[in-house]
């Protein structure tokens, strides 16, 4: 039929429109995934200050009512880390509590309230700094055992217990175990905050080990 050649026309005009209008789209479609990824991250932040907004509002109606401290956040930590050398020359430097600042990275000030600066009974106030959180750490020497012990009451905001533990390890070296036991306040985002405080605390801890095994490398040596 004459009319064959002009159906085939309409037909090849008709697909190359659909063909030019899918190209068309495409761009569209890929400023949308743009502006998803571009989006991605703040509603990301706000998702979580929500969700840690949420828990400190949950945790600081806990605290009005008077549950606060029954249902605090309870987080136990603990490192260690094997140094050689004895355990009477690892409480050489350990004993020093004013000189815990030189190989603890998050504590930046060590104040004694006590005439006393070591020993069983000895306080002191340790300004302690994590990112930007700093608090005023109140704390009690509750136990020690020359070149085996030292055992501490946390009575700031973050409250709790720790203790150092040196134990022989062979001849001549140490192992130094340092544990904790803390709550967190409401404010740090109650279960959040204990999670998320103990990775961070563990990962500063375990270099604080390092420094303070240096220290007593350097000091054996010297």
């Amino acid at each position: 039929s004459l009319l064959a050649p002009l159906g085939g026309i309409r037909r090849w005009r008709s697909s190359n429109r659909l063909r030019t209008g899918l190209a068309t789209a495409r761009p569209s479609l890929g400023s949308g995934n743009r502006l998803t990824r571009l989006l991605a991250v703040p509603l990301g932040g706000i998702a979580f200050l929500f969700f840690f907004g949420f828990w400190s509002i949950f945790w600081l109606g806990l605290e009005w009512l008077g549950f606060g401290a029954e249902y605090g956040v309870m987080t136990a930590l603990e490192v260690s880390i094997e140094i050689d050398a004895t355990p009477e020359q690892v409480w050489e430097v350990v004993k020093v509590v004013g000189d815990h600042v030189d190989w603890m990275a998050d504590a930046e000030s060590i104040t004694f309230t006590s005439e006393q600066e070591s020993g069983e009974g000895t306080t002191f106030d340790c300004l302690t700094k994590v990112g930007p959180i700093r608090l005023t750490d109140k704390m009690t020497i509750t136990e020690w055992v020359d070149n085996e012990v030292m055992g501490v009451r946390h009575e700031g905001l973050v409250t709790g217990t720790g203790r150092f533990t040196l134990s022989p390890v062979g001849d001549s070296a140490t192992r130094f175990v340092w544990a904790e036991d803390l709550t967190f306040p409401w404010w740090l985002g109650g279960p959040v905050g204990g999670v998320v405080g103990r990775k961070v605390l563990e990962y500063i801890w375990n270099a604080n080990l390092a420094r303070l095994r240096d220290i007593v490398h350097a000091s054996v040596a010297s």
